[in-house]
């Protein structure tokens, strides 16, 4: 490195110094022998240094390094006074060419030229100024490699069924045992993990309740990580492989043990899917409180807005009311708007006798589709035996006879392995139908049976849930009388069974075949999602062109 002659000014510099990790410092280019190069070369071309900086176990991918702030705000305060800021190389500066380029011209504003060991003599030459380029762009160049050579590596120990990752997931701790990518083995919290996918796939219980429960029992997750694990195949034994340009992602066995089986996993990942493609009217980002059970459920008869609910206070106490988010002159009293309420529900509670006959019904319809049920089961199950068998062959064929190439062996595998899972979400689906039809339909013959009682008797939260599956569309309340747009089309099968309820306790009900009643399946009590699950069968057996319940 040489300087310039025409520059007689007394040559003054600040050096910088940097290591990314502790490993680095101790065994690599280390931070003692950066400086005493620095030093060495200041003291040869009679360099005075004011100020030495230095990061310990900072990255180079930007400037965000407290050493290399203090060295900026020291230049500003010194403008003009430094005339080189010396590094060793390039890659102690930075490793991305763009924040190099843009935080040079930084330094040439406060008077200050970057120096590298490895840089040419100065001078106005421009192979000098190219060949600087490139000596910058070699520490991108690096990083890339690296990256490259990383994500190959962990893609490769994927594809060998190893977790590869920095952590390990919630149940499992890493055992080297002599490899060079260590094992998960499942540890103490093992069981808690099991027991959470095992009440989860109840579909009884929402999720958060699931989670709580489990922190108490010592599996302390947050929401979004109890949300990860619950959808982590790590825990069936499985390994996820991304999708790469020649491949689609799949899963391949793990080389660990699997805390639950593939059948609890299935169940668990269709009920929440079920719970994402369920959408509801109760989304509503306004306060819920039990004064005010229909807020959000209401709109108003003049503008059709939305009604909100207040609490008012004088006299002594304290007065929920519903009115007009719009500020309308409609409102109404919650007392009076819960009474009406109650007997508007009276008349959608059918006859016993229709109930009990609807029940009957029902009931020949589970058992005549039971039978069907089991041979669907039976034969998916066959399909995925032959799909296992094939694996065994494509095996064969690759590795005893030779007869695969690689690339056709994985695009086999891959193919075969997709198809498994496939069918083992079908099998998990109707598994989960099969045990939960008739217990549900029975709870949810008995909820009909007396509604007003039942929303009397719930919770806010349920009695939220309860509006959404019988009322798709908001309720009008005008003059002392409830009147909608839209009643749950399975619900009103029912009611129409006989002539007289059809025409005098419906009123002006109508079924619209461009509504649906959907509600989320979380925190609803057993009763309130019986009815759910009940109406929704009844609807997709009875009247398969009307817009049923998801």
């Amino acid at each position: 490195m040489k300087y310039s002659a025409r520059d007689q000014r007394p040559k003054t510099a600040v050096i910088y110094t940097r290591v990314s990790t502790e490993e680095q410092a101790e065994h690599g280019f280390s931070l003692a022998h950066q400086e005493d190069l620095l030093r060495r070369e200041c003291a040869r071309k009679g360099i005075q240094i004011l100020e030495h900086f230095q990061d310990d176990g900072y990255s180079a991918k930007d400037f965000k390094r407290p050493a290399f702030q203090e060295l900026i705000a020291y230049l500003k305060r010194h403008k003009k006074q430094v005339q080189y800021l010396l590094v060793t190389k390039w890659c102690r500066f930075s490793r991305d060419v763009a924040n190099t380029i843009l935080m040079n011209r930084e330094l040439q504003a406060h008077g200050t030229r970057v120096v590298t060991l490895d840089d040419a003599e100065e001078s106005d030459n421009p192979a000098n100024f190219l060949l600087t380029m490139l000596n910058m762009t070699l520490p991108e160049i690096d990083n890339r490699i690296r990256s490259r050579n990383t994500k190959a590596g962990i893609f490769r120990a994927l594809k060998e069924g190893f977790y590869p990752y920095g952590g390990s997931p919630k149940g499992y701790s890493k055992d080297r045992g002599g490899q060079k990518t260590p094992l998960l083995i499942p540890d103490e919290q093992a069981p808690f993990v099991k027991e959470a996918f095992e009440v989860f796939a109840t579909g009884a219980f929402p999720i958060e309740d699931v989670r709580k429960a489990s922190w108490k029992n010592g599996l302390k997750l947050q929401r979004s990580q109890f949300g990860q694990m619950l959808r982590n195949p790590v825990y069936m034994g499985k390994i996820y492989i991304p999708e790469t340009e020649n491949e689609e992602a799949h899963l391949v066995d793990g080389v660990h043990q699997g805390i639950i089986s593939p059948d609890l996993f299935w169940k668990v990942q269709k009920i929440l899917n079920n719970r994402m493609e369920t959408h509801s009217h109760l989304c509503t980002k306004e306060k819920l409180r039990d004064e005010l059970p229909l807020r959000g459920h209401l709109k108003c008869p003049q503008c059709d807005k939305n009604w909100t609910g207040s609490i008012s206070s004088g006299n002594g106490g304290k007065y929920p009311y519903y009115h007009c988010e719009r500020g309308c002159n409609a409102r109404a009293s919650a007392k009076i708007a819960h009474e009406q309420f109650y007997q508007f529900l009276d008349t959608l509670q059918p006859p016993p006798e229709i109930i009990d006959l609807q029940m009957a019904m029902m009931e020949a319809l589970f058992k005549a589709k039971e039978g069907d049920r089991d041979q669907q089961i039976k034969k998916l199950k066959t399909e995925v035996g032959q799909h296992k068998q094939n694996l065994l062959k494509f095996d064969q064929q690759r590795f005893i006879s030779g007869e695969l190439e690689v690339d056709s062996y994985q695009r086999l595998k891959s193919h075969t392995l997709e198809q498994i899972d496939k069918l083992n979400v079908q099998v998990a689906d109707l598994e989960i139908t099969d045990t939960a039809f008739q217990k549900y339909t029975k709870y949810g013959m008995s909820l009909l049976k007396d509604l007003a009682w039942y929303f009397k008797e719930a919770g806010l939260e349920a009695k939220r849930k309860l509006i959404g599956s019988i009322f798709p569309t908001k309720l009008i309340f005008q003059d002392g009388k409830y009147r909608t747009d839209g009643l749950n089309p399975a619900l009103a099968i029912i009611l129409q069974k006989t002539k007289n309820l059809q025409k005098e306790k419906t009123g002006n009900i109508v079924i619209s075949e461009n509504v649906s009643g959907d509600v989320p399946k979380t925190g609803v009590e057993p009763t309130t999602f019986a009815l759910r699950i009940m109406l929704r069968s009844i609807h997709h057996n009875q009247l398969q062109d009307i817009t049923i319940l998801k």
